[in-house]
């Protein structure tokens, strides 16, 4: 294939598929680690799952580098800004921090919705409450956060997301 074959190619794939790259990249957020590969490799593996030898290596290898270059060059945040799931957890007197950094706003409030299910439906202090419990409990939640506290013990749950620029 000559170049512009190539780029023609490039185009058309962008066209059908515009967010095929933040699609791989929220995709691999779920992804355990040993599950894991890079966007790089999440691409070509696309590629050749989805036009099997229409395109040699170097022809996918060179679209790949374009979707990933127009991903960054169109969302320059993506090299900057992060987003903080910070949880403060008071469990009996011990306080514990567990900092979650996130590609996306999307992503980061996933991350604080899965946690607050766990902490509603799997922890040992705050799962299945009755109606009389909810009396002692004191509890708020935004779309950026969720705090939780027990008035008669020495337990609670503050999560929040925090926007931050990654120092460069």
């Amino acid at each position: 294939m000559t170049y512009e074959e190539i780029f023609t190619a490039y185009k058309e794939i962008k066209k059908e598929y515009p967010n095929i790259v933040s699609h791989l990249l929220e995709k691999a957020s779920r992804e355990s680690e040993n599950e894991r590969q890079t966007l790089y490799g999440d691409l070509h593996d696309w590629l050749r799952d989805l036009y099997g030898t229409q395109y040699d290596s170097s022809a996918r290898e060179i679209i790949v580098r374009n979707l990933i270059s127009d991903y960054v060059i169109y969302n320059p945040e993506c090299l900057t800004k992060s987003y903080l799931v910070i949880q403060e957890s008071n469990v009996d007197g011990e306080i514990l921090i567990n900092v979650v950094p996130c590609a996306s706003l999307e992503i980061a409030k996933r991350v604080l919705r899965d946690e607050k299910n766990t902490i509603l439906k799997e922890s040992h202090h705050f799962s299945n409450l009755s109606e009389d419990d909810m009396e002692y409990i004191d509890m708020e939640e935004t779309d950026t956060s969720f705090y939780i506290n027990d008035n008669t013990d020495d337990y609670y749950e503050d999560i929040k997301i925090v926007e931050k620029y990654i120092v460069l």
